[in-house]
């Protein structure tokens, strides 16, 4: 034990020093002469020109301590603490070795002594000092001044030190202050001080923001750590700070190290936080690494993690405007709204990164709705010019003719039929998720109140059920394996961005139940979920006769779910489930498609699939949703996920019921399946979603509920298959 606190001390002396230039560090820089690149990079200025300044946000400063004569961070320090002598005052937490006081000029410098700005400079800094004059501090030191510093109102909490060894105490320390709300941000280390490869801990640790350094030309510094758990770079070289010189003279000085990059990341923290300050920890985090300047297009890296952290792009995603159509549109997102037919369309941010002109605006008539579709609204047609695929999905609105006894869904006209998106429900405004443009119009139908689609096997009951979900046709049918659900789990999301049932088939041949079925379908396109194992060459052949054929297939279920999750195209969030069972991915399925959210899978090993772990870096996963219970996915798999929360309950069908009653259904159709046989519940979950409702699981010798849409056998009746 007395070794490993030895080692842990050395090591942060070593990264609680960052590389210095010293021919720059000994001289004083004049703050006209001053080239504060950092600001600039994170466009900390166009942020404070929007009256957001960090004002009302605590960011403690675990480190040497802070001067308070610093000119710089005049009015900006409250009383700290001192970790090795438990004192309370400002001479308490003097620093007597200057790395503190340039972290804290870096987060919340206001200009008042020697003209150098942080990021956020009406934040107030909590010095919290841990380490002697040498740089030497001991574990228990730093766990005491996390928790300090969490009892007494800090809400950001900077470490700019490392250690290549995991205590206990530290990790606990964490852990308490993340519990209390805080957001931990660390630096990843520094190379010149360990031959350590990955990231450092308190860094590496889960729920940590990890930060590494990056140069002027946006590459990352050459002695930044990096790994697979790097959240950001930030500026870490040639960055301007306070200190106090030998003989008590305030000064400016040059320096660098990722000691320097995490008080940016800090500081941005706090500007976000001050202009959202009922937002939690975890909702501050997303919203940077959502916005951050991306340096790496292929998604999340290990060299830049969500790239740069930048302060104007996280303030304007996260205030949506509101404009009046035609609009330009950029990476903020708006709210687009048609005065002519009362429609508006939700454009959520980052759905494009580009600029480009989104359309809403009323349609002509191109053909009348078939028979028994009665038309509930004016027309309108949905378009944009932009050089890219929507990331996210888009929420159309449309005022409805309101009939009581009549079920609202919006149609799509394709150039030559009307296809049914989604609906079912009542009401004077219909909402919903859309991934194309065209020409939009509700039609209404009679409400179903009963329904029991049953047919004599799977396959049967899968048609049944295409044939209540689209009776005019789909332009895209996607078939899975009717005898193994592993290649489907997350097909249903995919299914409601291109208006698809989801048709079932055995291996090796094409029942013509199901050809017929196609054909009545008149699909353009036809996806065939997992590889020839599961779906043969021969029935790919059989369909790329009629119609073109996608086939969507990994070496195994997760690369499988992976590849359909990039075919979605959805960034930002995703819905994790076990991969070695069927209900608790049927059950959040609806929901997963209706939010545009795609479902990936892990294993009940405590690593998470590295096939799922590229996915949700290549989506920019920053939230995660996982469904079930830690038998399934287990605590440590967890801890390896962005931004998790999980819902489980005892068993799959309280993990049900805490889905539905997580997301209450819009819809007025109650959709049932059995939660012991994956085909109907798989292709119930579709029609579902049609309906704007949730797939409830049913156990044996439950019976079907009054009002409902029963798929497939009632729970406890055999079923030759």
């Amino acid at each position: 034990m007395k070794n490993r606190l030895i080692i842990f001390v050395l090591v942060l002396i070593t990264l609680t020093f960052p590389i210095r230039n010293t021919a720059a560090s000994s001289l004083p820089i004049s703050p006209r002469e001053a080239e504060e690149w950092g600001l600039q990079a994170v466009e900390a200025p166009k942020v404070w020109s929007m009256g957001i300044t960090g004002k009302g946000i605590n960011v403690a400063v675990v480190d040497t301590g802070v001067n308070a004569s610093i000119g710089d961070l005049k009015g900006n320090l409250i009383l700290g603490y001192n970790a090795l002598t438990k004192g309370t005052s400002f001479v308490d937490t003097v620093d007597d070795n200057g790395h503190g006081t340039q972290v804290a000029s870096l987060i919340a410098g206001n200009g008042q002594g020697l003209g150098l700005f942080g990021v956020a400079p009406e934040a107030k800094i909590l010095p919290v000092k841990v380490f002697d004059s040498s740089g030497n501090g001991e574990v228990q030191s730093v766990q005491s001044g996390i928790r300090w510093a969490a009892d007494h109102g800090a809400k950001i909490i900077n470490l700019s030190m490392g250690s290549s060894t995991l205590d206990a105490p530290l990790q606990e320390a964490v852990k308490y202050a993340q519990a209390k709300d805080c957001l931990i941000v660390a630096a990843a280390g520094n190379h010149l001080y360990t031959e350590e490869p990955n990231i450092l801990y308190p860094a590496s640790l889960p729920g940590v923001v990890a930060v590494g350094a990056m140069t002027k030309n946006y590459k990352i510094a050459s002695f930044s750590k990096t790994g697979s758990n790097l959240d950001f770079i930030a500026p870490g070289t040639d960055i301007l700070t306070d200190v106090v010189g030998i003989s008590g003279v305030n000064k400016l000085i040059l320096d660098e190290g990722t000691s320097m990059a995490a008080p940016f990341v800090s500081g941005v923290a706090a500007l976000i936080w001050s202009a959202h300050p009922d937002w939690s920890a975890q909702q501050v985090a997303s919203n940077i690494k959502q916005s951050a300047q991306r340096l790496d297009v292929s998604g999340r890296s290990s060299q830049f993690g969500f790239g740069l952290p930048n302060a104007y792009r996280a303030v304007k995603i996260a205030d949506l405007q509101t404009l009046t159509d035609p609009e330009i549109i950029d990476f903020a997102g708006a709210l687009i709204k048609d005065t002519s037919s009362g429609a508006s369309l939700l454009v959520s941010p980052l759905t494009w990164n580009s600029t480009g002109s989104v359309n809403l605006q009323p349609a002509d008539v191109p053909a009348p709705f078939p028979s028994g579709i009665i038309p509930g609204s004016e027309m309108v047609r949905v378009s944009w010019e932009t050089s890219e695929i929507p990331h996210k999905i888009l929420s159309l609105s449309i005022p409805v003719t309101e009939h009581s006894t009549l079920a609202n869904y919006l149609f799509r006209w394709n150039g030559s039929r009307w296809i049914r998106v989604a609906g079912g429900v009542t009401g004077s405004m219909l909402k919903v998720g859309i991934f194309e443009q065209g020409i939009y119009r509700i039609g209404q139908m009679p409400l179903t109140t009963s329904l029991h689609l049953n047919g004599d096997d799977r396959i049967a009951t899968a048609i049944q059920v295409a044939d209540s979900a689209y009776p005019t046709g789909a332009d895209t049918v996607i078939l899975a394996r009717a005898d193994d659900y592993s290649d489907a789990l997350a097909g249903v999301p995919l299914a409601y961005k291109y208006s698809a049932p989801i048709l079932l088939t055995y291996p090796d041949s094409l029942d013509s139940r199901v050809m017929a079925a196609i054909q009545h379908l008149s699909p353009k396109s036809i996806y065939l979920l997992g590889g020839t194992g599961a779906i043969s060459s021969g029935i790919e052949l059989d369909l790329s006769q009629i119609s073109s054929v996608y086939r969507l297939a990994g070496a195994n279920r997760y690369a499988t779910a992976a590849q359909i999750a990039l075919t979605l195209g959805t960034i930002g969030k995703a819905v994790i489930v076990s991969g070695e069972n069927f209900p608790d991915a049927l059950s959040i399925a609806s929901i997963a498609a209706e939010r545009g959210e795609p479902i990936l899978l892990t294993d009940n090993d405590d690593s998470v699939p590295l096939e799922t772990l590229n996915a949700l870096n290549t989506l920019w996963v920053t939230d995660t949703l996982v469904v079930g219970g830690s038998a399934v996915v287990s605590s440590a798999a967890l801890e390896q996920l962005p931004g998790p929360v999980r819902l489980a309950g005892v068993d799959r069908y309280a993990t049900n019921q805490m889905v539905i009653d997580a997301f209450p259904s819009a819809g007025k159709l109650i959709t049932v399946a059995s939660g012991e046989d994956f085909p109907d519940a798989l292709t119930g979950s579709v029609l579902a979603t049609v309906n704007n409702s949730i797939l409830y699981l049913i156990n044996t010798g439950t019976s079907m509920p009054s009002g409902a849409i029963m798929i497939g056998r009632d729970p406890g009746a055999d079923r030759n298959e």
